[in-house]
């Protein structure tokens, strides 16, 4: 047993809705992109690592400790910040920062410091009157500074300009780096490009199940068949194969036999799609 995050078997039950079981091994020092239809259970999977939600079955582990209800451990060392951080709007940004350097017993005053001057925000104003990418720049520097070793990141570039969300996904990449392999984070995004930027993991959910899960580097060599008429071909050396309509979807390692198979085959042409991790989201909804 290391220093990963480990989920076996969680469930959760909502009315009409299931979730899990939901087994995976989250290693620290990595972005696990997070993708799914709305009602998929992404939400549920958050809420369940950050003990919003109490699971009906299952255990969450973090270096070897089972991790408890209301564990206060946890609350140390995990840290959630949703689309729209909350925040005491009367508070000033320093303000924010010192009740929550009174809450967490590992905060770090210097790296507080250090944070907010590298993503310059303005410590006298109110956190009412944050713009939603300033307001998402406070909770990195809360999360960050509180030593968390997980970090939730719920939609955190929603609805902001290209720019904005070019630099949160600018810093994520940099705090990365500096944590020395120390910090893992969550990402959960509709939105394609955050996550080719910054993922290292991408995991796709499906009516509350873990559908499909690859390295972001193991899809890069992969490779995408677009099929018609391949009826008696076997797809089981293959990542991810669905159907639209009369046409087979095969996603396949580019070096191995069914890709050397579809490449001679009449019918079969390789696909580049824009973004392979949308061609494959897409996909993983109709396996």
């Amino acid at each position: 047993m290391g220093n990963e995050l480990r989920l076996t078997d969680l469930t959760y039950e909502f009315p009409g809705f299931a979730f899990g079981p939901v087994s995976l091994c989250l290693d620290p020092g990595r972005v696990y992109g997070v993708l799914g239809a709305n009602g998929a259970g992404k939400s549920t999977l958050l809420n369940l690592i950050t003990l919003q939600l109490r699971p009906v079955s299952g255990r969450i582990e973090h270096r070897g400790r089972t991790i408890r209800w209301g564990d206060t451990y946890w609350k140390e060392r995990c840290s959630y910040i949703r689309e729209t951080p909350a925040f005491y709007d009367e508070l000033r940004v320093r303000e924010v920062l010192a009740f929550a350097a009174s809450i967490y017993g590992r905060w770090d005053d210097v790296l507080a410091e250090s944070l907010v001057t590298r993503l310059q925000l303005d410590t006298e104003k109110r956190a009412g009157e944050l713009s939603k990418g300033n307001a998402v720049k406070l909770g990195l520097v809360a999360g960050i500074s509180s030593r968390a070793e997980v970090l939730i990141l719920d939609e955190p570039t929603s609805g902001l300009d290209p720019g904005v969300r070019a630099s949160i996904q600018r810093i994520l990449r940099e705090l990365m780096a500096e944590q020395d392999g120390n910090l893992s984070i969550l990402l959960a995004s509709h939105i394609f490009e955050d996550l080719e930027e910054v993922a290292d993991e991408i995991l796709i959910l499906r009516d509350g199940s873990v559908v499909f899960e690859a390295a972001r580097n193991d899809l890069e060599r992969m490779v995408l068949y677009r099929c018609s008429g391949a009826e008696d071909l076997a797809f089981e050396e293959a990542n991810l194969v669905w159907r639209t309509g009369a046409t087979r979807w095969v996603l396949t390692w580019r070096t191995g036999d069914l890709a050397e198979t579809l490449a001679l085959r009449p019918g079969c042409v390789e696909e580049r799609p824009r973004s392979i991790i949308e061609a494959v989201y897409h996909g993983a909804q109709r396996s």
